[in-house]
């Protein structure tokens, strides 16, 4: 094989390998993060059936009204209020897809209101809101 052949087949080589890991998402790891903590002080956290089925439904994905609490989001900015009173999300965990990937993404929070709290799902398919559910004592 002559020298041009193979400076060639290795320049072939190179473009093959970035082809592969730029247009193959799978060859990178997808991020998580999940904090125990927060399950710690949050224990329905455990379990995603508990709260599941507990959906706080609204015509408006932006803005949920709960009786006696008044809670509601408003606008993009992931702003929660308990009645009158600003309350700020404590992150429970987040899942990004592999770069490249179309979907997959999540972020779960808690919205505290003191002796009620609430789960607030934030993903590609939409806004979620789940509760209120009983502090333990």
């Amino acid at each position: 094989m002559s020298k041009i052949t193979k400076i060639v087949l290795f320049l072939v080589l190179i473009v093959v390998i970035y082809l592969g890991y730029r247009f193959y998402p799978s060859t990178r790891g997808q991020q998580s993060f999940v904090d125990s903590k927060v399950a710690q002080t949050y224990p329905i956290l455990r379990d995603k059936t508990l709260w599941t089925d507990k959906e706080i439904h609204s015509d408006n994905q932006l803005q949920w009204e709960v009786p006696d609490l008044g809670i509601l989001k408003a606008g993009e900015n992931d702003s929660f209020y308990c009645g009158n009173k600003k309350v700020n999300l404590v992150k429970y965990s987040s899942n990004r897809p592999p770069a490249g990937a179309i979907g997959g993404w999540e972020s779960v929070y808690v919205v505290d209101c003191g002796s009620k709290y609430f789960i607030y799902y934030n993903g590609d398919g939409g806004q979620l809101l789940f509760g209120p559910f009983e502090k333990d004592k």
